[in-house]
């Protein structure tokens, strides 16, 4: 695609720019930005890498019809979903996880984590590093743990220095487990974590390291491990193990419990709004550019063929109008798919201008002007492109009403009188016809339903070739004057 015409795909699509394309941009742009943060740990950065080539081959194979490519893309696209939902499948399941596990009532947890607690943990944790005494403390997120753990004994005790030094003195029973700590209360001790499932090289020999990663791969809990060997405290969280001082130690659970605790709602919406920029500011521009190539993959124009009635606007007065020949016309439409959609067919009518009729036959020609067509569609052809006309001048009688009924009166009633205001109405007839209108007839009224003299609405019928004036309200009023039989003054 040339510069010029990204310039113009860009313009119209700004131009035609709707508030349901904004929310699709905002609803993609939250999907990319999820996908992006799922890719973000060292283990799943090549298969990123790999997909964003892909991606990159299958855009430039379409913006130049590479025909072969693309099918080769449409018949692995089936394969490449199967395999992203296996290699992916334990971010999916967390993904699920996280989404399932949100709760309003997890507003309620604490906004600070006291440092209290985390310079206890960090006092306790140095000196066991000091006496070389190992240790592992998992730290939980949002996230649940409990598919990843195995055994331990449930504690629910809030952290302090002597629970701590029990659970790892070396004589204690659950020494060699996990410690799991939510919200400053250890809920269990002596807890089994899964090992870890990198690379060959990248998996420390140590098992507590192997297991403190293993977790950390696995969900978004923060594992500190003490080194009985060495003597020294690390930090593993998403799959990356680090050996800290004392003094990162507690700037990173700092840290950390922050982050998993939710924090008042109007603080948090802007903290989280400016929370990782770069990996939102790349999901909009992908979202946009997946937008325009969307708009321009839309943009190819189609041709489309309707059968549309023909009628008239703005008729004057003064004339009368025979049926337009013929009464339909074949109108093709040209215009994008998109625009298309917009469109309803049932809608369509050809209505000409016959303001300026002249008196007899003649031609009128079908334009563009004569269709309310949507946006960004435009007339192709017509067929066929005129229709005949035929008009006749006019005057206006006044013409007396017949009222209409059908039916009986019911036995004993009789029909005094059947009366019509207005008597008579103007009605605008051919002039030639002037003379031969005798008068114009109303809806029937039924006198099977009538028991008693009433006056009832009914529309007034104009005679074909005729119409009313406009000056006319298009009904009257119909009185039904009822005798009973064998009263005073009533006829047998």
């Amino acid at each position: 695609m040339s510069w010029s015409r990204f310039v113009l795909l860009f313009r119209d699509a700004w131009v035609n720019l709707r508030w349901v394309d904004v929310v699709d941009v905002i609803v993609v742009t939250v999907f990319f930005y999820t996908v992006i943060t799922w890719f973000r740990t060292a283990r799943s950065r090549f298969v990123l890498t790999g997909i964003g080539v892909l991606g990159a081959l299958y855009f430039v194979a379409r913006a130049l019809d590479m025909y072969m490519t693309l099918l080769l893309f449409q018949a692995a696209i089936t394969v490449a979903i199967f395999a992203l939902v296996v290699i992916f499948q334990e971010e999916i399941r967390r993904s699920f996880e996280r989404l399932g596990s949100t709760h309003p009532l997890a507003l309620k947890r604490n906004a600070h984590p006291s440092s209290d607690f985390v310079d206890t943990v960090v006092d306790t944790l140095s000196a066991l590093a000091r006496q070389k005494i190992g240790a592992l403390v998992v730290f939980k997120g949002r996230e649940p743990l409990e598919r990843h753990l195995s055994g331990g004994v449930p504690l629910d005790g809030h952290i302090s220095d002597a629970i701590l030094q029990s659970i790892f003195d070396t004589s204690s029973a659950g020494h060699d487990g996990a410690v799991i700590v939510d919200q400053g209360v250890i809920r269990k001790f002596g807890v089994h974590l899964p090992l870890a499932i990198g690379r060959r090289g990248e998996v420390p020999a140590g098992t507590r390291h192997a297991a403190g990663l293993g977790l950390s791969e696995r969900s978004d809990a923060l594992v500190v491990i003490v080194s009985e060997e060495r003597g020294t405290i690390s930090v593993a969280r998403d799959g990356r193990l680090a050996v800290v001082s004392p003094g990162e130690l507690r700037s990173r659970l700092l840290s950390y419990l922050a982050e998993v605790s939710p924090e008042p709602r109007a603080v948090g919406a802007v903290r989280r709004m400016f929370r990782n920029p770069g990996a939102k500011a790349m999901s909009f521009v992908l979202a946009v550019a997946s937008w325009l190539f969307l708009f321009g993959s839309h943009g190819d124009m189609l041709a489309r063929t309707y059968t549309v009635p023909v009628g008239y606007r703005n008729v004057p007065d003064d004339w009368i109008l025979e049926e337009p020949k013929p009464l339909v016309v074949l109108v093709t439409l040209s215009g994008t798919d998109r625009a298309f959609q917009s469109l309803r067919p049932e809608s369509l009518r050809v209505s000409l201008d016959v303001s300026h009729i002249r008196a007899g036959q003649q031609k009128l020609t079908i334009g563009e002007r004569d269709l309310n067509l949507p946006a960004r569609i435009s007339l192709h052809g017509v067929d066929p492109d005129a229709v005949t006309v035929v008009a006749h001048d006019t005057v206006t009688r006044q013409v007396p009403v017949r009222p209409q009924t059908t039916g009986r009166l019911a036995p004993g009633l009789w029909l005094k009188a059947l009366r019509v205001n207005p008597a008579t109405v103007p009605v605008v007839v051919r002039r030639v016809d002037a003379n031969t209108i005798a008068n114009v007839l109303t809806e029937p009224v039924d006198l099977g339903t009538i028991n008693e003299t009433v006056t009832v609405p009914r529309k007034i019928e104009a005679p074909k070739g005729t119409r009313l004036s406009m000056s006319t309200s298009g009904s009257v009023d119909v009185t039904i004057e009822v005798g009973v039989m064998g009263k005073p003054g009533s006829s047998n």
